[in-house]
C-alpha cells in the first residue's frame, strides 16, 4: 500500500525535487531497497499540501493515503472515489 507519493526517478528529477536522504523500503517485490526521498508541494482541487516523494526507477506514480490526506482528501472505502473531507487546518510550521 502506497502512503505518500511515489514517482519515477526520471519524473521527479525533471520536476525538481531534490532528494533530501536515503531510506531503506519495502518494494511491491517484497524485497527491501534503498530508496531516495524528498518533498513536494501538490495541489488539487484548489488545496496545497505537502508530501514525501519516494524516488523509484521504474515505477508507476501512484498517490497514496497520507499525501491525500494533506489534501483533506480520503478514499471512500466502499465506491472507491475520493471523498473531500474538512477543510485542512494549519497545525503548524517547520522553519529552518
Amino acid at each position: 500500500m502506497v502512503r505518500w507519493l511515489v514517482l519515477p526517478s526520471r519524473v521527479s528529477n525533471e520536476l525538481g525535487i531534490e532528494t533530501a536522504d536515503v531510506s531503506p523500503v519495502v518494494a511491491p517485490s517484497g524485497e527491501t531497497v534503498d530508496c531516495e526521498f524528498g518533498t513536494a508541494l501538490i495541489e488539487t482541487e484548489g488545496r496545497q499540501g505537502v508530501t514525501l516523494v519516494y524516488k523509484f526507477d521504474g515505477a508507476e506514480p501512484k498517490i497514496g493515503s497520507i499525501a491525500l490526506g494533506s489534501l483533506g482528501i480520503t478514499i471512500d472505502k466502499v465506491t472507491g472515489e475520493p471523498v473531500i473531507d474538512a477543510p485542512v487546518r494549519l497545525l503548524g510550521f517547520w522553519r529552518s
